[in-house]
């Protein structure tokens, strides 16, 4: 446990280091933060796959993979890097779509995250956002109808 604690610290350190590099326009070190982040986080999320954050964690080295391809003007990988993002968060919704109550907080959460990252005004993400975000807005809907009638049987 020790172990996987400091990889993902440095999975994390990473990260940062693609983040900073991003922002000053080194596109290739920035990649090459993320590529190596996502293959920590990867690792460190096959190896305790009941670990929502970990899955998450995958999902957002992703999402950051794509912005980096997307800010090279690699807009192929960056679609790549996007749609495997969206494929990992659709499947942990799925997975966990029958803790009722802790899923529409988490819907909640992946709106308003949506939102945000959709705020940003990246063009070739907004149509996937945009997807998602009403994805998720009508499984929230569906959850809350499910509650409902839960609670009327009982």
């Amino acid at each position: 446990m020790v172990e996987q604690s400091g990889l993902a610290e440095r999975a994390s350190e990473l990260s940062k280091v693609g983040d900073a590099q991003l922002e000053q326009g080194n596109y290739s070190n920035a990649l090459t933060a993320y590529r190596n982040s996502l293959a920590i986080m990867e690792r460190l999320a096959k190896s305790d796959r009941g670990n929502r954050q970990r899955q998450f964690n995958v999902f957002l080295s992703y999402f950051r993979l794509a912005l980096a391809h997307q800010e090279a003007s690699q807009l192929s990988n960056a679609l790549a890097a996007a749609w495997a993002a969206a494929d990992i968060i659709l499947r942990l919704h799925t997975e966990y779509s029958s803790l009722y109550k802790e899923d529409i907080n988490k819907n909640e959460e992946l709106i308003a995250l949506l939102q945000v990252l959709r705020s940003r005004k990246q063009r070739p993400f907004m149509r996937i956002f945009n997807n998602l975000i009403d994805w998720f807005k009508l499984r929230l809907l569906l959850l809350k109808v499910a509650i409902s009638s839960q609670w009327l049987r009982s």
